[in-house]
């Protein structure tokens, strides 16, 4: 089947379980929260459409021819620093985030513990509440997060060129790896857009990752998809 084909109806079934997800945040402009069992189960599966539709834009960028003048020649603008301080909307990220290493979790508090032996007694320190499902939690970024996934997949050719870019200067870079490097920020040296092993949010039943839904089956043949346009791209 045509790739374009296999794009389209994947990015016609993450719009209706997007839609889905706004209908069940229900974020009026006066709620500002969720509870915690909502958001998380909201989060839960807004992390796999979100790394499906990287997937599905690196294949749209497969077919984007992309002219000389159309790339910056030197340097890189930190758009999302720049968006941040204009207040501009959120956009989806083209990259996935790299793993994160385990933290050890504090059971306590931390506090100054400042005593003095015989004429003070010693600091009782207070033990962490454990989270309730009905806390409620801020939904300002996942909000945001809704609209910036609706937005790309409504209209997914700004991000398919804004990838066809990104490949096009790094295919630049290795072709003038002789000549002096520019400063480079971290997107600058990346080797790919995906993240090595599993992608995000997918359903690893291990892990505890609750029950299989429909975009985990997306993000599997979005990654599919994804790795093979980076392959004929690379080999081009």
């Amino acid at each position: 089947m045509d790739a374009a084909a296999l794009v389209e109806r994947n990015v016609s079934a993450l719009r209706a379980i997007v839609a889905a997800l706004v209908a069940m945040a229900g974020l009026s402009p006066a709620q500002k929260t969720l509870p915690r069992h909502m958001h998380r189960s909201i989060l839960r599966l807004l992390r796999p459409a979100e790394a499906a539709a990287r997937r599905l834009v690196i294949v749209l960028a497969r077919d984007v021819v992309v002219s000389a003048s159309a790339l910056r020649p030197h340097g890189w603008r930190p758009i999302d620093r720049v968006r941040a301080q204009k207040n501009f909307p959120l956009s989806l990220p083209l990259f996935d985030r790299f793993k994160r290493f385990a933290r050890r979790k504090r059971s306590v508090v931390a506090v100054p513990r400042i005593s003095m032996p015989g004429l003070t007694p010693p600091f009782a320190v207070a033990p962490r509440l454990a989270p309730k499902p009905d806390d409620p939690i801020d939904a300002t970024r996942l909000k945001a997060r809704l609209s910036a996934l609706l937005k790309a997949l409504d209209d997914p050719e700004p991000l398919a060129i804004r990838m066809a870019r990104w490949q096009a200067r790094r295919r630049m870079r290795v072709q003038a790896a002789d000549s002096k490097p520019a400063p480079r920020s971290p997107r600058g040296r990346r080797l790919s857009p995906l993240r090595p092993g599993r992608p995000p949010g997918q359903f690893c039943k291990s892990r505890g990752s609750g029950e299989r839904h429909q975009v985990h089956d997306i993000l599997e043949h979005a990654h599919e998809l994804a790795l093979c346009a980076l392959e004929r791209r690379d080999t081009s």
